[in-house]
């Protein structure tokens, strides 16, 4: 940041040098540098103390210049490090130490112009840079568009300037642009294009190179060592190399393009797009491109994307030097080329004269317009030649001429001694038709016929040609038959025909018998027996059978074998029942006779002793199972005073052994207090005092209680009692 003995130390300068020139020193400068300067630099963020020392410049009452006066910063040797853009306003000069010595560097990843303008002032005037460098440090300020210099200026002068390593060099166009002065510039190594300049703009004593030779820019519009947007433009006595495209004209008309050298470049030397009117193009060398990264299919001048409103005319190309020297360059598929919507042009007066072919076609130029003028008569030696089948060692006419005429010389000599050594006189002094007529001589003695040389062939015999009829059967292949000889066709045989091989398997003929030479060897059988065999085939012996053998019959009990199987043509007879199931019952079940492939006799897992009878025996298992019955019954009583009660249970599957009586069926399950046991045949269990010992009877079916009266104070008749029948086996 600015410091106030900064602002001290700018105010007591202003003051001390009324003409308006500011003396700055940058961070490295010598000591002594320092000490005569108006203004240090730290070293770091140098834009920001640099555009308040032209904001007081600008401001300062004692900075009133008249005409001869202009503010100036004179900037001492040594490295201004900036992140941020120096504003230029109008009259302002930029004076450095030489471009060797003071240099301006684009601090890592800053990313912005270097020289620029505020927006407030649309186009600066009368602004003088001289004597410094510009490094826009584009390895570490990537991936954003940048200018070394984006000014828009009328009559600008930039002189001993090195501009390098910015995405863009210097933009001195736009709106009011015009009238600018470049010279003695080093334009290199920028990304996109090194310079662009608008019109009424001198540009001489420059170098332009290296520019626009990312392969990734490559395809962007526009990239070049040098871009022409406006008119009447002198681009004179520069020097251009190592560009992607030179110079790229857009829209550009009355422009100049004079005595300058376009050598060494990858693509074009100079494009013309949009509108290209009245641009002279005089007394250039241009000297191909370099051959590690380019070929012969580029032009050298080339319209192109030519509007079709606005079209290319007018233009004069002239008195240039379109010629390659070293053998590590190439040079152009054609030296000028139009595009659609190009006419009248003048193109005549150069030359393509050099070691090396300046153009891979025939013909230098490529012309689109019927008006457009080109040299029609060109000397021979200047003439390249395309010669795809490498007949010439020369790469001209005049070269390939003499050639021809060496050739054509030797070839008579040769002729001549031909027809010498076939017994006729001939000289390589003779005319061609001399040397014609004496071949037509060398046939008299032949003596050959038609029928002597093979048919479509040709040959001479006295002094006529002929063609021969003989026959040409070339290698015939003849294929023996059974049935009678085949004739050998006359005629020319190369050699090659052959007579096929009878081929004959001998194992195919009985013994005893041959066929071309080969004896059989099929065994003969005769008449052979054979047994079948149940447990597999049984091989017939390979050979001759006489027809007389046999196999043996067969026999087959149908009743042995199963229904729908077949044995020797016999079926089988014996029924399949497949696989049944059965359920047990009351009585025996036989299976009828036959196949089974499996069956089942169904089981219940309730087939148990718990719940069987005890007593009963189902297929082995012995039941365990007590039965058991309930139900209600009334007393009975006979009518009269002191009856006595009866209650009788019948009706039963079983013959009860325990007897549970109570008045409710809850009294099931309640202790029975009173149990009488009836010698044998049971027991009788009640839940109320009553008497009845030996007075209960137990039957097969059921049960019998009788209560006389002397055992009872009350009687019981139509009382119901509820009871529960065990028994035990």
């Amino acid at each position: 940041m600015v410091t106030e003995e900064d602002m001290n130390r700018i105010e007591q300068g202003i003051s001390a040098i009324y003409s308006g020139a500011f003396v700055i020193a940058p961070a490295d400068a010598t000591e002594a540098s320092k000490s005569r300067a108006t203004l240090v630099l730290t070293g770091v963020d140098d834009d920001v103390l640099i555009n308040k020392a032209i904001s007081e410049i600008y401001t300062n009452p004692s900075g009133e210049f008249g005409e001869w006066k202009q503010p100036t910063l004179h900037f001492l040797e040594g490295r201004i490090n900036l992140s941020g853009t120096i504003f230029l306003k109008s009259g302002l000069c930029i004076f450095g130490a030489g471009a060797a010595n003071t240099i301006f560097k684009l601090q890592d990843n800053s990313k912005s112009d270097l020289f620029g303008q505020v927006a407030v002032e649309k186009t600066l005037y009368k602004n003088h840079l001289r004597g410094f460098a510009i490094d826009g440090n584009h390895a570490n300020n990537k991936d954003k568009e940048y200018y070394g210099i984006n000014l828009i200026p009328q009559e600008i002068i930039l002189e001993d300037l090195w501009i390098y390593n910015c995405y863009r060099g210097a933009k001195l166009y736009g709106e009011g642009a015009y009238g600018g002065f470049i010279t003695k510039c080093m334009i290199q190594n920028n990304y996109h294009y090194g310079l662009a300049i608008g019109g009424d703009s001198i540009m001489t004593s420059c170098g332009i190179g290296g520019n626009a030779k990312d392969p990734v820019v490559e395809l962007e519009w526009g990239a070049c060592g040098l871009f022409v947007a406006g008119h009447n433009t002198q681009v004179i006595a520069n020097h251009f190399a190592d560009n992607l495209v030179d110079v790229f004209s857009n829209w550009g008309s009355y422009n100049q393009y004079i005595a300058n050298v376009f050598e060494a470049g990858l693509k074009e030397n100079i494009i013309f797009e949009g509108r290209a009117w009245a641009n002279i193009i005089n007394s250039n060398r241009f000297g191909g491109r370099h051959a590690a990264g380019s070929n012969n299919n580029t032009d050298s001048i080339v319209f192109r994307n030519i509007d079709a409103n606005e079209g290319g005319q007018g233009n004069v190309i002239s008195g240039n030097s379109f010629s390659v020297h070293e053998t590590a360059e190439v040079g152009y598929k054609y030296c000028i080329s139009e595009s659609a919507n190009c006419d009248k042009n003048d193109f005549r007066g150069n030359s393509f004269a050099g070691k090396y072919p300046a153009y891979s076609q025939s013909s230098p130029f490529h012309v689109v317009g019927q008006e457009t003028k080109v040299d029609t008569k060109l000397e021979a030696a200047n003439v390249s030649i395309i010669d795809s089948a490498n007949h010439f060692t020369s790469t001209n006419v005049e070269g390939a001429l003499a050639e021809l005429f060496t050739s054509a010389s030797n070839g008579k000599s040769a002729v001549a001694a031909a027809i010498t050594g076939m017994g006729q006189a001939a000289s390589q002094s003779d005319t061609f038709a001399q040397l014609a007529s004496k071949v037509s001589l060398i046939s008299n003695d032949a003596n050959a016929s038609t029928g002597d040389v093979l048919s479509s062939k040709t040959y001479y015999q006295g002094g006529a040609k002929k063609t021969g009829s003989m026959p040409n059967h070339g290698a015939v292949t003849l294929t023996p038959n059974g049935h009678g000889s085949i004739g050998i066709p006359a005629g020319y045989h190369n050699g090659g025909g052959v007579v096929t091989q009878v081929y004959v398997p001998a194992g195919d003929v009985k013994a005893g018998t041959t066929i071309a030479g080969v004896g059989g060897t099929m065994p003969d059988r005769g008449a052979m027996t054979l047994q079948p065999s149940g447990h597999g085939p049984v091989n017939i012996p390979a050979g001759f059978h006489n027809g007389g053998g046999q196999v043996t019959q067969v026999s087959v009990p149908a009743g042995s074998v199963l229904a729908g199987t077949w044995i020797a043509g016999v079926e089988g007879a014996m029924p399949n029942h497949g696989a049944p199931n059965w359920n047990p019952t009351t009585y025996d079940q036989w299976l009828p006779a036959g196949y089974y492939g499996g069956g089942r006799i169904a089981g219940d897992g309730n087939l148990r002793p718990d719940n069987i009878i005890a007593g009963a025996n189902i297929f082995g298992v012995g039941g365990t199972a007590i039965r058991a019955a309930t139900g209600s019954a009334r007393w009975s009583q006979p009518s009269g005073s002191q009856q006595p009660s009866t209650l009788t249970v019948t009706g039963l599957a079983f013959k009860p052994y325990v007897i549970f009586v109570g008045l409710s069926p809850r009294t099931y399950v309640v202790p029975y207090s009173y149990g009488y046991y009836g010698g044998g045949l049971g027991y009788l269990m009640l839940t109320s005092e009553r008497v009845v010992q030996g007075c209960f009877t137990i039957m097969d079916n059921g049960f019998s209680i009788y209560i006389p009266w002397s055992n009872n104070s009350q009687p019981y008749d139509g009382l119901t009692e509820y009871w529960v029948a065990l028994s035990v086996y």
